[in-house]
C-alpha cells in the first residue's frame, strides 16, 4: 500500500510539468487558481490526448483504495522562484498531497 502511495506521489511530481519561457521577474510569481480539471495549461502546451490521459488516470485512481491524484500544470514562469519552493506553494494553494512527502520534482 505504501509503495502504491509513493508511486502515486512520484507520478504526481513527474506530471507537474513546469515550463519556463522568457525571462523571469525578480519577484514571486502569482500562483494560478486551482483549475476545475485535473490539468492547468497556462501556456497552451497540452493537447487533448494528454488532457484525456490525465482525466482517465484520475478516474481510475478514484476506484482504488489509496485514491492518489495526478495533476498536470504547465506554467509560463515561476516568477523568479526556485522550483523547489514554487511547486510546494502551488500544491498547498491547490490543496494537493497533504499527506504525502513531495520529492523528485
Amino acid at each position: 500500500m505504501r509503495k502504491l502511495w509513493e508511486a502515486a506521489v512520484a507520478t504526481f511530481a513527474l506530471f507537474l510539468a513546469v515550463v519556463t519561457f522568457g525571462t523571469t521577474a525578480a519577484h514571486a510569481a502569482t500562483l494560478p487558481a486551482r483549475p476545475d480539471t485535473d490539468y492547468y495549461d497556462g501556456i497552451g502546451l497540452l493537447d487533448s490526448q494528454t488532457e484525456t490521459l490525465v482525466t482517465k488516470q484520475n478516474e481510475y485512481y478514484q476506484t482504488t483504495k489509496a485514491r492518489p491524484q495526478v495533476v498536470l500544470a504547465a506554467i509560463k514562469s515561476t516568477g523568479g522562484d526556485d522550483i523547489d519552493s514554487y511547486a510546494p506553494d502551488l500544491f498547498q494553494k491547490w490543496a494537493l498531497a497533504k499527506r504525502a512527502r513531495i520529492t523528485g520534482y
